[in-house]
């Protein structure tokens, strides 16, 4: 998705030689979209890469990936709702400040679960293998 304010619902991306998808542009929705699954092979490269501004995840899986499940390198990215499991990196990384999680799952991947830097928002409800977490305010990991 390389243009602005595009909403891409209910698809589906397995099976890519490289990342499931990849959002570059300024305002877009991602709502129950798919990127590899634990029934077919993932995409060889991450499940979600946002390097826009102001990009929106609500209700999207990543699920075997052979990257990471979320790669967040975009300004004021909302992530909310997500599933991240069994991928072959970190569940969520979150490699740019003033993003906001929300009610995140991250479930057996084999990197962290979640890995951010400092001035993340964590709105709480985030989950890391079944437990309720706390986002580290100035940055880290939650395993």
């Amino acid at each position: 998705v390389f243009g602005n304010f595009n909403r891409v619902m209910a698809n589906r991306s397995d099976e890519n030689g490289c990342d499931g998808y990849r959002i570059e542009g300024i305002g877009n929705e991602l709502d129950g979209n798919g990127a590899g699954s634990l029934s077919d092979q993932g995409n060889q490269g991450v499940g979600f890469r946002v390097l826009g501004i102001y990009n929106q995840l609500d209700s999207n899986r990543a699920e075997a990936n052979e990257s990471s499940g979320y790669v967040v390198d975009g300004l004021f990215a909302l992530l909310e709702n997500n599933h991240s499991t069994e991928n072959h990196a970190v569940g969520f990384e979150v490699l740019s400040s003033n993003s906001t999680l929300d009610s995140n799952v991250a479930d057996a991947n084999l990197g962290e679960e979640f890995s951010v830097v400092a001035g993340v928002n964590d709105v709480r409800g985030n989950r890391a293998n079944g437990r309720t977490v706390s986002l580290p305010a100035g940055g880290g990991t939650v395993e």
